[in-house]
This record gives structure tokens, C-alpha cells and sequence, in this order.
């Protein structure tokens, strides 16, 4: 978060904030730049060591069936060390775009690179803020996936879609 604040300009950048961070502690404590390098490899494959959701898999297979499908993270996963990266078409995060969710740059660089107008596409997201706020201020129409039942916390408006997982989306969208 130091790091972050002291670099507004790279604050959406978690690899390069956590590399950074990992290298000035190791030379802080006598260790090479190298020993740095090792940890974050280390952390970042127990980050992509994920078990997902029972409904993702069956799911997106459904929806790719008749939907192109994309990612737009502000996190760091590298969605070929989960195992889904296939299923995308299109896949980006904020170190791709520059800056982080809910900036409509995000946005406007996966609608570009799905060719697609903002309000074709129904982006799909947990976070009430960041995704479904983000998405719907750059003409995306949204659907909020709400595995835990918790109420709509946005009084300004509400999502399109309200599924509580992405087998329900599939339905919803008739899949």
C-alpha cells in the first residue's frame, strides 16, 4: 500500500507492486534481487492454485456455446495456470490497460477488443463498486453475481441481472 501511494501512477500494477515491494525487502535484509524473483514465483503459483466454484466449468462451457467470452480483471492470475484460459476469447487485467476497475478504461479497452459496442455486452462481476458500477458508468449493461445473498449495497441504481452462480447466469441467459 506504501509503495502504491509513493507510485499513484502504478498503483493498478499488483506484479509490479508485489515485485517491487518483495525486491526492496529482500536487499533490505542482504538478500540478492534474485531471492525476490524466486518468492514471487513461489507466491504466484500458490495464487493461480485455485479450486474453482463446481458451477464455473459447466457453466462457461454452456455460455461459450453461445456468448464470446472475456475477462477483465484488476488482479494478476494467469488464467492458463488455473485452467480456463481457453475459454476466453479475450482476457485482461489492469497492468494490460493501465489502470484499474471501476475506470471506464477497462472497460472501453475490452469492449475494443471484443469489437463489440458497451452495450452489447453484460458484464459480469461480484464487486457492486468496482465491476457493476464501473461497467454500467462505461454503457456496459451488468449482471452481479451474489454468491453470498448479500443485500445491493448502491442505492443510485441496480444491476441489470442478479445471479447467485454462473449456472443461474447460463439459465437467466437461456443456455
Amino acid at each position: 500500500m506504501e509503495l502504491a501511494a509513493q507510485e499513484p501512477h502504478n498503483a493498478h500494477d499488483f506484479t509490479y507492486l508485489r515485485m517491487t515491494s518483495l525486491t526492496r525487502h529482500a536487499q533490505d535484509c542482504g538478500y540478492e534481487p534474485a531471492a525476490a524473483e524466486r518468492a514471487f514465483e513461489i507466491f504466484f503459483a500458490a495464487r493461480n492454485d485455485i479450486q474453482l466454484y463446481d458451477d464455473v466449468r459447466p457453466a462457461l462451457d454452456r455460455l461459450r456455446t453461445r456468448y464470446t467470452l472475456a475477462t477483465l480483471s484488476n488482479g494478476n492470475a494467469d488464467l492458463a495456470r488455473v485452467g480456463v484460459a481457453g475459454l476466453f476469447a479475450v482476457s485482461l487485467n489492469a497492468r494490460d490497460v493501465g489502470a484499474s476497475k471501476p475506470h471506464r478504461r477497462g472497460f472501453d479497452r475490452l469492449a475494443a477488443a471484443l469489437a463489440f459496442d458497451a452495450e452489447e455486452i453484460l458484464y459480469v462481476g461480484d464487486d457492486p463498486d468496482h465491476d457493476i458500477r464501473g461497467a454500467r458508468a462505461a454503457g456496459l449493461r451488468t449482471a452481479w453475481m451474489n454468491r453470498h445473498g448479500e443485500r445491493w449495497p448502491i442505492d443510485a441504481f441496480v444491476p441489470d441481472v442478479t445471479v447467485a452462480d454462473c449456472l443461474q447466469l447460463a439459465a437467466r441467459l437461456e443456455v
